[in-house]
């Protein structure tokens, strides 16, 4: 529902434009909102899919890529 929302979109797309911020976002799979596929694109971002597989090895992977994100 957010992606509805005007000022969502927009402040999303201040949080991307600035290379210092460091942001967690869930996104669907499919191809959607152009909001959506702007972050997929995202020149610092990292997607991580989640299976049945992986799911409970997932949360060390995300947080060693906050980690180097954020420098520390």
């Amino acid at each position: 529902m957010e992606l509805f929302s005007e000022l969502f979109r927009n402040r999303v797309a201040e949080l991307l434009a600035n290379e210092n911020n460091c942001i967690l976002v869930t996104v669907p799979l499919s191809a959607g909102a152009p909001l959506v596929e702007q972050i997929k694109r995202h020149k610092c971002g990292r997607v991580f899919t989640v299976s049945r597989s992986n799911r409970d090895d997932l949360a060390k992977d995300v947080l060693d890529a906050l980690t180097k994100a954020i420098g520390k």
